[in-house]
């Protein structure tokens, strides 16, 4: 009880607004800004109620955008954009005016992230369509029949060992009989309202600033993967909460003393175990922040003879949790992301040995170019950041160079160039989108630096929020821009090969007559798409090269059941194949219709041939049990027998 007491102040107390005092002494105008503020600040709602009509107004438009992009309407990416500025234009510029109060900025914050949040809602209301919530979602279905934690999961092995966001989900379910994918959105909108509440008031406390903190949250929101991404059922959109509430814990714990000081200390553990147990990526970068945080606290009790507390103790705990997690329960996850991250590396030396770059910029997999416009405003993101940035480092320098963990952001942004240069190339593209939600942390306190202290005369300090309003549009659109396709964003009618594009209710009914009428785990394979479906809502086994080490592309590509293609099938022991005829009609948009290694290995000019892929129909041992007239299923358990 005494523990539960502790973790309560904690949360209490992290809501409180910061106090002049700052362990760090920072700079003797920052502790003045910092008084005044703390002494003037009018706790009133101010613009928020008729801001929040706007933004809904911006939430609407959305809405009607997607609809009429289920119908392949040309005016709803046009209203899909329009909607996503006025949504969030009017909410951050205002965050720019003299006279916003602490309450009103929380609340412009919080509607800025909850209608960034519908908008990816509203592309798939009523069932998850983005290929990694399925993949979540077949775990959280496991464990919720099933009762156990670490459950087998063909389509993604790592997820199961990684069981916090379903745990969370799962357990909405049980209490309520709500459904998972509801369960889930809960559990991500509460993700989201955390993250945004939580990251206000870590920059709130560094800077002590209302604007500062404002501004910074606000353009954290353009960042690649804030829109879509990180609003999807997937785990990285829970870790990230945990991540910004074990850092404002870190950061509060340093301002109070006694019984406060220890509730913090475990609002911070226990946000570790939580973390670690949902997410290896954002586990290891809070681990890597946490060691630079103690590194820089280092250096600067040498250089000033200070002694300013630092989280060597949390680092080396989180250390050692990681090890413990991925040595004891995950140690898969080595293959996982080994292949990604040498890739990276080795396309960056490439590029530094001047053998070019492997990637063209706004050019799909598919070979689909970016228009022109996009690729303006999309250039435009990164261009706005380098040129804020000096002044923003110029601003940090001149105010906050006293305080530790200022020191720590101003270091963290400086890895944003290495990021940039890692989009040129085709290994490194990936690697770079997904660190950017962690990159953005310490540069938009950067950037909000910049933008809050630059001197304009007083007599034109009318052109900061004028000037504002298009920079934090370009600044979001650009971040849509750079992390999602052009063809995925919106609802678009079907299309071959092209994971949430490719969802709709056929293939979703097929998926759900084999859960009924065949039963649960057989050893099932299927196209890219159908293996996601069947490996979901029909509850199947398939058969991935990931985890069973057979590939089975030839299956559907060879022209004849073969030799190789039967030793394939009794390898991976399978009892029935789909074969969705419509990959005869279009390439893949993703760049393969099986496997990924296709898209390396196959030189694809045109679609399969609809006589490859119905050569099924044409062996004595197969029976098609299923044919809705695009998809076709298979009994082909007589080939999987030992001859």
């Amino acid at each position: 009880m005494r523990q539960l007491q502790l973790l309560w102040q904690a949360i209490n107390i992290c809501t409180v607004a910061p106090r002049a005092r700052h362990a760090a002494r920072p700079h003797t105008a920052t502790r003045r800004r910092v008084t005044a503020y703390a002494r003037t600040s009018d706790q009133t709602w101010g613009w928020l109620p008729g801001l929040s009509v706007v933004g809904a107004l911006g939430v609407l438009l959305l809405a009607i955008a997607h609809s009429g992009a289920r119908y392949d309407a040309i005016w709803a990416q046009p209203l899909y954009w329009t909607g996503l500025v006025i949504l969030i234009a009017p909410l951050g510029t205002r965050l720019m005016l003299p006279g916003v109060s602490r309450r009103e900025a929380i609340g412009l914050i919080i509607v800025m992230g909850m209608g960034a949040y519908f908008a990816k809602l509203l592309h798939s209301p009523i069932r998850f369509t983005f290929f990694d919530e399925f993949l979540h979602w077949r775990t959280a279905h496991d464990m919720l029949i099933s009762g156990r934690l670490f459950t087998e999961n063909s389509l993604l092995p790592v997820s199961p060992l990684y069981p916090g966001l379903e745990i969370a989900a799962t357990a909405i379910a049980n209490v309520t009989g709500l459904s998972i994918f509801t369960s889930g959105v809960i559990v991500v909108g509460v993700a989201r309202l955390v993250l945004v509440l939580a990251l206000y008031l870590f920059f709130e406390q560094i800077a002590g600033s209302v604007r500062v903190a404002g501004i910074a949250t606000a353009l954290y929101m353009g960042n690649p993967h804030f829109v879509i991404f990180d609003a999807q059922f997937a785990y990285e959109s829970l870790a990230l909460a945990f991540l910004l509430m074990i850092l404002l814990a870190l950061l509060r714990r340093q301002r109070v003393t006694g019984s406060t000081h220890l509730s913090f200390n475990l609002v911070a553990v226990l946000g570790l175990g939580a973390l670690v147990a949902t997410h290896h990526a954002t586990s290891y970068m809070t681990t890597i922040f946490l060691a630079l945080w103690g590194l820089v606290t280092i250096g600067y009790n040498w250089w000033l003879r200070a002694k300013e507390p630092g989280p060597i103790w949390i680092t080396l705990l989180a250390a050692a949790m990681n090890a413990a997690w991925l040595l004891g329960v995950s140690s898969i996850t080595i293959g996982y992301l080994a292949p990604h991250l040498m890739g990276a590396v080795e396309s960056i030396l490439n590029l530094i040995a001047g053998e070019g770059s492997d990637r063209e910029l706004f050019k799909s997999s598919s070979g689909i170019p970016t228009p022109l416009l996009e690729k303006l405003i999309g250039l435009g993101g990164p261009g706005l950041i380098t040129l804020c940035m000096p002044f923003g480092l110029l601003q940090f320098w001149l105010k906050y160079r006293r305080s530790v963990i200022a020191w720590t952001l101003a270091i963290g942004a400086l890895s944003y160039p290495v990021t940039l240069v890692m989009r040129l190339t085709g290994g490194g593209w990936e690697v770079s989108a997904r660190s950017s939600v962690f990159v953005f942390i310490p540069l938009v306190f950067v950037l909000a630096l910049a933008l809050e202290y630059t001197w304009l005369p007083r007599r034109i300090n009318w052109v900061r929020p004028v000037l504002f309003a298009p920079y934090i549009a370009v600044f979001f659109c650009s971040g849509i821009i750079g992390g999602w396709s052009p063809w995925a964003r919106m609802p678009w009618p079907y299309m071959v090969g092209a994971d949430t594009r490719s969802i709709e209710p056929q293939g979703l009914a097929a998926a759900e007559w084999a859960g009924e009428y065949l039963g649960p785990n057989n050893r099932v394979a299927a196209d890219r798409i159908n293996t996601t479906l069947w490996g979901t809502y029909g509850e199947q086994r398939m058969i991935t090269h990931l985890i069973d080490e057979v590939s089975i592309s030839g299956i559907f590509l060879a022209p004849h059941i073969g030799p190789h293609v039967a030793e394939a099938i009794r390898e991976g022991r399978i009892h029935y194949i789909v074969v969705d005829m419509r990959v005869s009609q279009a390439l893949p948009f993703d760049g393969h219709y099986y496997e990924s290694w296709e898209k390396m290995v196959v030189p694809y000019s045109h679609p399969i041939s609809p006589a490859v892929l119905g050569k099924f129909d044409h062996i004595a041992e197969v029976n098609r049990l299923f044919d809705s007239g695009d998809i076709r299923v298979y009994d082909i358990g007589a080939l999987a027998d030992e001859p």
